[in-house]
């Protein structure tokens, strides 16, 4: 669990993040604050973040609809304003059901889902960060990398 305290960021994450310099930034976990506060510090990041959003305050858990709920009010916008941005499949379509628009990152592909419940916690993970659409919604934008976002963003913006 420590190890969730000293995260490595995504190598263009950083030059994302400050591109994105017009925009409210915030992070939305299932991480406490103590621990989502710890890790903005260590990684430097808290200066390009409006918020650091922790599922603390619904009291229940992503993808949870009351999690998403926390981000509007957090940031001063209205949801139609946010555009949610995940590698998560089930992040995906919990903010997309919420009513999130949604840039979904496609970091690794994985696995289809198995025919029968005999999985290991490596392929289940797996199954978490990918296929968004096997849960019913899928992202409005699908990326490769965060330095994507300034294309989604303007698009969105005209």
């Amino acid at each position: 669990m420590e190890k969730y305290l000293d995260l490595d960021l995504y190598p263009e994450a950083r030059e994302a993040l400050a591109s994105l310099g017009e925009c409210k930034l915030a992070i939305l976990s299932n991480g406490s604050p103590k621990m989502l506060d710890a890790l903005v510090e260590a990684l430097g990041i808290a200066p390009l973040l409006s918020a650091v959003i922790s599922v603390d305050g619904a009291e229940t858990f992503k993808p949870n609809p009351e999690c998403y709920g926390l981000v509007a009010p957090a940031l001063g916008v209205s949801v139609h304003d946010v555009l949610f941005v995940s590698s998560n499949s089930f992040d995906v379509a919990g903010a997309k059901n919420f009513g999130f628009r949604v840039a979904w990152i496609e970091r690794g592909g994985g696995p289809a889902a198995p025919a029968n419940s005999d999985i290991g916690p490596g392929e289940f993970y797996k199954l978490l960060r990918s296929r968004p659409e096997t849960f019913g919604h899928s992202a409005d934008f699908r990326i490769k990398a965060l330095t994507d976002l300034p294309a989604v963003v303007s698009r969105l913006a005209n």
